[in-house]
């Protein structure tokens, strides 16, 4: 049962509580329809969470999620269900897992306040995705990984106008980094504009005609690149003021955010992070929700050198930095973890007197087999180096375990360990 808190609003808790049949579209659409006076009243009775409200351990590494990553604010990313159930995997599997806590925007919240008491079917239809999008995360949001707060906040005219400003400014900007990067198809109905280095993965906006026809194609692509400027640079404030870091996967919005620096808006420790980089992670993709819960568990100790070595890789770069190749940090955890995986081997024992008894057989077989092909001195040395082997598995017993169980490979380690259970039992 999850009760509303902060950073867990009344509706949303409601949504968590209720039971739907997630294998029936047309269920879930009707059951949404009917609740969706009570899902309004509850929204409007939720006190909006604010972004200080979650400043309750400056010790925790908080990340905030911007763009395509904002899982509910359906931009940035496909929409296509499939492709944001996975997006919402990906923030399970990786961001989660490298930070104490996730905050997202409560768009939800919004998108109720904004429903009818008595909704007609299409009303109902985009909230179906949202729905199924939350209930992946659910695990996350009981655990209290997952938190949520109001995309707005209470603002005076002054500073929103100063906010604008800088936003229309650090638009022109990153526009002129981006040449021909975007392209505009004209059609019957709608326009197509394909929003080129905007977003990773690329990303293809369709804008209906009563839109369309008012704007020029350069208008159309300065109005898709000031929406992702602006979450950025709002997502960053948010990230400033709980002392966390930013996730995104739009480079045009990173490439702002970096032209802010010194801005007041800044912050002298916000770190800005190409989110989406932060998924390929190998075996963590292979893992569920709550597996992935099971990983911040079993791996706790690892976690924090972790994070630090994939902050060094994926901190957001000016664009045309050269920070080497997006995937050698992947084959650097993939050697560390290898490494980790084979020292544990030797230094971890469900039964540690039957490991030395067998490597103690083994070495004496060696040995004599030394002495019967290559002679004593062979033979000799290789009894010795048995012999040693056998007198260190005692001694790397705990507290190596611990000093291994703390590099960031063994957080891979896990992973793999987590995913082969798994499938042993299936």
């Amino acid at each position: 049962m999850v009760e509303p808190s902060v950073g867990v609003p009344a509706h949303i808790a409601l949504l968590l509580n209720e039971s739907f049949d997630l294998n029936n579209p047309a269920s879930v659409r009707r059951k949404l329809k009917g609740m969706a006076s009570e899902l309004r009243d509850q929204a409007e009775s939720s006190q909006p969470v604010f972004t200080y409200d979650l400043q309750d351990d400056p010790r925790e590494f908080r990340v905030v999620l911007s763009g395509g990553l904002d899982l509910f604010a359906r931009e940035g990313a496909c929409q296509a269900p499939p492709c944001r159930l996975e997006y919402a995997a990906q923030v399970a599997r990786s961001i989660a897992l490298m930070a104490d806590r996730v905050t997202l925007h409560d768009f939800m919240g919004e998108a109720f306040l904004d429903l009818r008491r008595r909704p007609k079917n299409e009303e109902v239809e985009a909230l179906v995705p949202d729905l199924y999008v939350l209930k992946l995360l659910a695990p996350l949001v009981e655990a209290g990984v997952l938190q949520f707060v109001s995309p707005f906040s209470p603002t005076c005219a002054g500073c929103i106008a100063e906010f604008d400003r800088q936003a229309e400014e650090t638009t022109s900007a990153v526009l002129r980094d981006f040449p021909c990067s975007f392209s505009v198809e004209r059609r019957p109905e709608y326009a197509v504009v394909d929003c080129g280095d905007m977003f990773d993965p690329p990303l293809v906006v369709r804008v209906d005609n009563s839109h369309a026809d008012e704007a020029s194609d350069d208008e159309l692509v300065r109005w898709m690149a000031l929406r992702s400027v602006r979450a950025a640079l709002w997502g960053a404030r948010d990230a400033a003021m709980l002392g966390g870091s930013l996730f995104s996967n739009s480079p045009m919005g990173l490439s702002g955010l970096l032209r802010q620096e010194g801005r007041p808006l800044s912050h002298a420790n916000l770190q800005a992070f190409a989110g989406q980089r932060a998924a390929n992670l190998p075996w963590v993709q292979g893992l569920s929700v709550a597996q992935t819960l099971e990983l911040r568990q079993e791996a706790r100790s690892a976690l924090p050198s972790l994070r630090e070595f994939l902050a060094r890789k994926l901190v957001a770069q000016p664009l045309g930095a050269n920070d080497g190749k997006p995937d050698e940090y992947i084959a650097e955890l993939r050697e560390q973890a290898a490494a980790v995986r084979a020292e544990l081997s030797i230094a971890t024992s469900k039964t540690p007197s039957l490991r030395r008894s067998a490597t103690g057989i083994v070495g004496l077989g060696i040995s004599a087999l030394s002495l019967a092909t290559e002679g004593p001195a062979t033979a000799l040395t290789t009894l010795l180096t048995t012999l040693g082997l056998i007198h260190q598995v005692p001694g790397a017993g705990e507290g190596h375990q611990q000093l291994l169980k703390a590099k960031p490979g063994y957080v891979l380690v896990a992973a793999q360990d987590i995913l082969a259970h798994a499938r042993g039992r299936t």
